[in-house]
């Protein structure tokens, strides 16, 4: 379970969260991170029992597809229509639309707006990277997604000059019962870390990926990238086809991110 601080800027008071996720450090941070938090540590023995007492009730029952010990109107009243046997009516639809230089995409949960960066980085300073825009790192709902990431990375790279070759963030995160080879099947060894994206449809891996353990470092690969190449019919970095997907060390250093948020109303 991770333990999560988000700061309200209202009165500067601190609301505290837990959510049901398996996970080693790295990805516990990347969790909080995605949800404008960061992990939490106690104060004293009083919020170190909170804790705990909430762990318990959300193991017993949560997921990782966002349960979390925080309460609502729901919790307090019953259900919707306030527990007098009814169902509050509806709230209007609302358009939305994405900030200018973002690209919408209308997934089956709803809609969601990507933008790709240019920025040398690491996974986590690229975590940060997108939460200075209320965003989170993006997964890749599909094929669309995925090829839109590629072909708009491969174009800031040809923009900054240099080396035309490119490897872009995703966001996901090893999962902890997939640290060896062979425990999973790939499409399995991920979990997306943005809070919307869903199934497997948007990854294609590279040949023989993911390798899960460094051929050099001898470690676990716990963060994913995807490569670009400079042209079409051109291999990416160490025979990778453009669009494809292959496993990293987190801390190494990428020079492309697709940051995600969700549309503003209008």
């Amino acid at each position: 379970m991770v333990e999560c601080d988000l700061i309200e800027h209202k009165d500067h008071g601190v609301l505290r969260y837990s959510i049901y996720a398996p996970g080693y450090y790295v990805s516990a941070e990347a969790l909080c991170a995605a949800n404008g938090a960061k992990v939490s540590g106690f104060q004293d023995s009083h919020e170190r029992m909170a804790v705990a007492i909430s762990g318990i009730i959300i193991g017993d029952g949560g997921s990782y597809s966002g349960s979390q010990s925080s309460s609502s109107e729901e919790d307090h009243h019953g259900g919707y229509g306030g527990g007098h046997g009814g169902r509050s009516p509806r709230p209007p639809v609302v358009s939305s639309r994405c900030p200018d230089g973002w690209t919408r995409f209308d997934r089956p949960q709803g809609p969601w707006c990507i933008k790709v960066f240019y920025a040398w980085q690491n996974y986590l300073t690229g975590v940060s990277f997108c939460a200075t825009m209320g965003a989170n790192v993006s997964g890749y709902q599909n094929a669309e997604e995925r090829m839109f990431v590629a072909n708009t990375g491969r174009t800031l790279k040809a923009r900054q000059g240099g080396e035309l070759l490119g490897e872009v963030w995703v966001g996901a995160i090893r999962n902890p019962a997939c640290s060896a080879p062979g425990y999973c099947s790939p499409n399995d060894q991920f979990q997306w870390t943005d809070g919307h994206t869903t199934g497997s449809d948007g990854i294609l891996w590279g040949p023989g990926e993911p390798n899960v353990i460094h051929p050099h470092d001898k470690v676990t690969q716990d963060c994913l990238v995807m490569h670009t190449s400079a042209a079409d019919g051109q291999i990416a970095r160490w025979n990778f086809g453009h669009g494809q997907m292959d496993d990293s060390l987190c801390w190494y250093g990428w020079t492309l991110i697709a940051c995600r948020k969700r549309p503003e109303p209008r």
